[in-house]
């Protein structure tokens, strides 16, 4: 179960425990007052501290702690005390996001007319390093290119199944889910969920079925988000195309500027190489799928 800090209490957290929940992810984002204000988040620092405390005592022994980076003027200085902090605690998970400004929020916004001025992309690189060495020096393992574990066994199983293709149900306004290459959604408002399911009707807004050049994409930025990459042979039986075969050109591309590696099976980008994910993927997007 997701929660933010500020809104539940140890009366709350019990109640979870005692319905089953068993692993927590808490939306801190960050250890500092001013940047929780730039976020717009509601909680305080105490919130989070209190928060992660209620949540060992009520007998939660699977945390996972949501951070930010990326923000305005933040230093590498910072962004260890943040990693620092959240360490303190000995979450057995956790998830560091780059700050993205997507379109219509108010940060997106605020950028828009200029109120502030984002972190150059050289400086968020270097935070992403310092976060891959920080947090491995202390023991995390990362599997993925914003999330860390304590160990395997304490990987994401609920995130690694829409990475891996496995079919999931989504239940709530706007949730998603995915079955047999068909991607369906539901309606966003809630008053419109609850009409449809008075009516007895899937509260369904729309649905698409991915094509196998859509579903050849999709597998392989999924893939190269984990750090153990994709696996050509699993390519080759769900598209029948050798993986190394169409895309030598760019693989070969790649390689030279270790951005990507391939060993046995696996194909995966290099550490450095997830700092460009994006674009990596859009240069096998780039190619004659049919």
């Amino acid at each position: 179960m997701e929660i933010n800090p500020g809104t539940v209490d140890l009366s709350d957290l019990r109640e979870y425990q005692g319905m089953g929940i068993n692993r927590l992810s808490v939306g801190i984002q960050s250890f500092s007052e001013s940047h929780l204000r730039f976020l717009g988040r509601i909680h305080t620092v105490e919130d989070s501290k209190n928060t992660i405390h209620a949540a060992r005592k009520a007998n939660f022994s699977n945390i996972s702690l949501d951070l930010i980076f990326g923000l305005p003027d933040q230093t590498k200085e910072s962004w260890i005390k943040d990693l620092q902090q959240a360490l303190s605690f000995s979450p057995e998970h956790l998830s560091c996001y780059i700050l993205t400004y997507e379109p219509d929020t108010p940060l997106y916004q605020k950028r828009e007319k200029r109120l502030f001025t984002p972190l150059d992309d050289e400086k968020t690189g270097e935070l992403f390093s310092t976060t891959q060495k920080f947090l491995s020096q202390h023991g995390y393992v990362q599997y993925e290119i914003a999330n860390y574990a304590r160990s395997i066994g304490l990987f994401s199983r609920h995130n690694r199944k829409y990475w891996r293709f496995y079919p999931y149900i989504g239940i709530g306004p706007s949730a998603h889910s995915y079955s047999d290459h068909v991607r369906s959604w539901n309606h966003r408002s809630v008053a419109k969920y609850i009409e449809n399911l008075g009516q007895h009707k899937l509260p369904l807004e729309n649905s698409e079925l991915l094509n196998k050049e859509q579903q050849i994409i999709e597998f392989i930025y999924l893939g190269l988000r984990q750090t153990e990459g994709l696996s050509m042979n699993e390519f080759y039986q769900r598209f029948g195309k050798q993986f190394d075969t169409v895309f030598s050109s760019t693989i070969q591309n790649l390689q030279n500027r270790k951005l990507i590696q391939t060993k046995e099976d696996r194909c995966f980008l290099t550490p450095s190489g997830m700092l460009f994910l994006d674009s990596i993927a859009g240069m096998f997007v780039n190619h004659d799928l049919s």
